[in-house]
């Protein structure tokens, strides 16, 4: 019943190394997409490269910091959980037709998506070590959802949309909920090759 599916150890190696490459060069889509080849080791280093620039992100944040004042047996902590999760979605060669001053121009290139959304539990506590009282002095419940989304209009010019939701609920009673949001258009010119 248990079918076990083979996976050449060639095609295995390049993959890997498509995908670590990458990986190290932060690719957005796979280098020497437009060689057509029949090499199997190129066309597995392809796959690799598009898994990486297809990838699903998560990443989990913990941080505890203690200090102790021997003057008056006080033992404060500082607590934190962070939770991210991220999401990235190419359309390959997406073509927009312009007219720029009166020209007529067709853009083809890639419309890249990502989008985070993280939760984030701040707490600060103060421990009356010989009273055996503990008191929550700070803290939050902060949730982010981020989203871009960018197309490049030229070799250095490229366009992005981004979008930031923010808010916060804090662990005390005497501070309100916080909301932010930003949101707009960015043109990034690239002064470099």
């Amino acid at each position: 019943m248990n079918e076990e599916t083979k996976v050449d150890k060639d095609y295995k190696e390049a993959f890997n190394l498509g995908y670590e490459l990458a990986k190290e060069l932060s690719l957005k889509s796979p280098m020497f997409k437009k060689v057509s080849s029949g090499n199997n080791r190129m066309n597995a280093m392809q796959a690799g490269m598009r898994q990486y620039s297809q990838n699903i992100a998560k990443e989990k944040n913990k941080e505890l910091d203690e200090s102790q004042n021997f003057d008056n047996n006080l033992l404060t902590e500082v607590k934190g959980n962070e939770y991210i999760l991220g999401l990235g979605y190419r359309v390959k060669d997406l073509k927009i037709a312009t007219n720029f001053g009166g020209k007529q121009r067709v853009l083809s290139s890639d419309l890249n998506f990502k989008a985070d959304v993280a939760y984030r539990k701040n707490i600060n506590i103060i421990r009356y070590l010989d009273l055996g009282n503990n008191q929550v002095i700070a803290g939050q419940d902060l949730w982010a959802i981020n989203f871009v989304a960018d197309y490049a209009i030229s070799k250095n010019l490229t366009a992005l949309f981004y979008y930031d939701h923010t808010f916060s609920e804090y662990a005390i009673s005497t501070a309100f909920p916080q909301t932010t949001i930003r949101s707009g258009f960015t043109l990034r010119y690239n002064f470099g090759n």
